[in-house]
């Protein structure tokens, strides 16, 4: 099954409607404006990125990971979107 990594970068895009973020092979990461969202934060597969939750005061806990994280996740899947 090919893996799919999503970079959320708008919490109120239509694509939202159209992916199971919670899916197994499904990995998705919550930058700019998107930390923002708490129903997309409450999904415990979605990480957010450290620099934007600092920057906006955010507590992801467990859920952070710095931008070198984030770039292994991007190397480790099939396919990577953007939105």
């Amino acid at each position: 099954m090919k893996k799919s990594f999503f970079i959320i970068r708008n919490p109120d895009s239509s694509m939202l409607k159209y992916i199971d973020l919670e899916k197994e092979n499904h990995t998705a990461i919550l930058i700019h404006n998107a930390v923002y969202s708490e129903k997309l934060r409450k999904i415990n597969k979605v990480k957010i990125l450290k620099e934007d939750a600092e920057l906006r005061k955010i507590n992801g806990e467990n859920q952070i990971v710095d931008y070198r994280e984030m770039l292994e996740m991007i190397f480790s899947v099939d396919k990577v979107v953007c939105f």
